[in-house]
């Protein structure tokens, strides 16, 4: 039985897993133990659609042990022109699978530039699939890309209304060009750290994004995402796996 990814008494150390073939996401999960991860992040519709079935789901998630999996379906990747009934079947299949956290994207079911919905429909839909999720044995972590800038204030409203929403775990991602921007990211730790009920995951993209990348456990979020080889495959993610265990050594 894999481990959960609520109640831990330290951030987790997550190998997140880009890739668009079994065997290449089999060899990064190994590399992501033998480099210390404790714990997988994948981003299932970055894998060709020929691999999701659950064989070769299964046969990927199995290679993690106990580790938990933290599983994404996005509209990016292979996942673009899905529709979102589609990401959610493909989500509902990975916690079959053997996936622990599944993500739900907050404007799923009603797209916006931030990923945060307020149309009441799509809510109650959001909330329905949440209760699924939880009725099979997953948890759930709500996110939202904000492909912007946007103060403190706006993202603890945001993450707040994830976890009225019902997920375990709400997280954002925003965006720090500029030091007085890194300066509003790292008071939004803050006010997170405060005011919001449940874990977060909060860092930000941009020019001005490492500190709360590399130090963002730390600093309160529930684990770190880091990529798996140094060799520009994965340039979403700022910090290798293995140079991540020393601020999660320090703090």
């Amino acid at each position: 039985m894999k481990k959960s990814f609520l109640n831990h008494e330290k951030p987790w150390l997550t190998g997140f897993i880009i890739t668009d073939t079994r065997d290449s996401a089999v060899q990064m999960i190994r590399k992501t133990i033998r480099d210390g991860g404790d714990s997988i992040g994948i981003e299932i519709t970055r894998l060709k659609p020929e691999f999701w079935n659950k064989d070769d789901l299964t046969a990927i998630f199995a290679e993690a042990g106990d580790m938990p999996i933290y599983s994404c379906c996005y509209r990016s990747g292979f996942g673009e022109g899905r529709t979102d009934d589609e990401l959610t079947a493909l989500s509902l299949l990975a916690l079959e699978c053997g996936a622990t956290l599944i993500d739900v994207m907050g404007d799923l079911y009603d797209p916006t530039p931030w990923e945060m919905t307020e149309d009441p429909a799509a809510i109650e839909k959001q909330k329905a699939l949440i209760d699924t999720i939880h009725a099979r044995g997953g948890e759930v972590l709500m996110s939202a890309h904000n492909h912007a800038y946007y103060p403190p204030e706006k993202i603890l409203y945001w993450m707040q209304e994830q976890a009225a929403r019902g997920a375990d775990v709400a997280k954002d991602i925003g965006v720090s060009d500029t030091e007085a921007q890194l300066c509003d990211a790292l008071e939004t730790f803050r006010l997170l750290n405060e005011n919001l009920p449940i874990p977060y995951l909060f860092m930000t993209g941009g020019a001005q994004c490492m500190a709360t990348r590399l130090f963002g456990g730390a600093l309160g979020s529930l684990l770190y995402l880091g990529r798996v080889y140094d060799d520009g495959v994965q340039p979403e993610l700022t910090t290798l796996v293995k140079f991540s265990k020393t601020p999660l050594k320090q703090f």
